[in-house]
């Protein structure tokens, strides 16, 4: 009897030793796993950390100018755009997320000019004289900012590309008022 007691007493001590090492062994593979997960999230293999970031060098508070950014979404599905607006000190006026619907627009307006309304689908920003940069995770994301002089028939527009603003895409903007277009190119 001794011996089938004693056989059983080993046989519970080895199963509770193996089953501390099962234990050691699962909360390493999860700790393991935490790891890897977390390797793979900051160096970008399951989210994509590509940003794409649009610079406009300069925008405006200055009466009557009317700054006007529209952000297009050329894609099938809603696409998201961050605004950051820098004053010329540097600080921060604004960093503010926005979405665009599908095959869409979103008009972003700072104007100081007092005659302007805004129409009903343009989003109101306060006014900034500085700089202002665009960021997405889209490449479906396509931003373009336009200035015009109060009332005047007169605009410059352009597609901001993921530069640092030196080179723009210019449309031709296609205006009632218009009877032209031209380029105006300086050297940097």
């Amino acid at each position: 009897m001794s011996l089938g007691s004693g056989r059983v007493y080993t046989e519970y001590k080895l199963s509770r030793q193996h089953l501390l090492t099962i234990e050691r062994g699962i909360e390493m593979r999860l700790i393991l796993k935490v790891a890897i997960l977390l390797f793979c999230i900051y160096s970008g293999y399951l989210v994509s950390a590509q940003v794409y970031r649009y610079h406009a060098p300069h925008i405006t508070a200055a009466s009557p100018w009317i700054n006007k950014v529209t952000v297009y979404n050329n894609g099938d599905q809603t696409e998201y755009f961050k605004i950051i607006l820098w004053k010329q000190g540097g600080e921060t006026a604004l960093e503010k997320q926005y979405a665009v619907n599908a095959d869409s627009k979103l008009t972003l307006v700072m104007s100081n000019f007092a005659e302007y309304t805004a129409n009903p689908s343009e989003i109101e920003l306060e006014p900034v004289e500085g700089m202002l940069i665009i960021e997405t995770a889209s490449t479906r994301i396509r931003p373009k900012i336009s200035f015009v002089f109060g009332d005047q028939p007169s605009v410059s527009e352009f597609f901001l590309e993921r530069t640092l603003a030196r080179e723009y895409l210019v449309p031709n903007p296609i205006y009632p008022h218009f009877s032209w277009t031209g380029v105006a190119y300086s050297g940097f």
